[in-house]
């Protein structure tokens, strides 16, 4: 248990920071697929602790990101 959670925390880390990176370096749609896989892996250790902010929190940037996602499909 405690190993999955930390494997997800610093996974979600990872990918958060890639996806900052990414941003910076204008690299589209790269930065908001990393954002979603960080997006993705950070809810699930929200819920696998039971922290009711950082569900609030992730949930809607999973939203947020998944709208770039959409814009990238419907702008192709």
């Amino acid at each position: 248990m405690k190993k999955l959670n930390l494997v997800l925390e610093w996974s979600a880390t990872v990918l958060t920071v890639i996806g900052a990176l990414f941003t910076a370096q204008n690299m589209y749609p790269e930065n908001v697929i990393a954002f979603n896989a960080g997006s993705v892996l950070w809810l699930w250790w929200a819920i696998r602790i039971k922290s009711k902010s950082l569900i609030t929190v992730n949930f809607l940037m999973l939203v947020i990101f998944t709208f770039g996602v959409v814009k990238l499909l419907i702008n192709q």
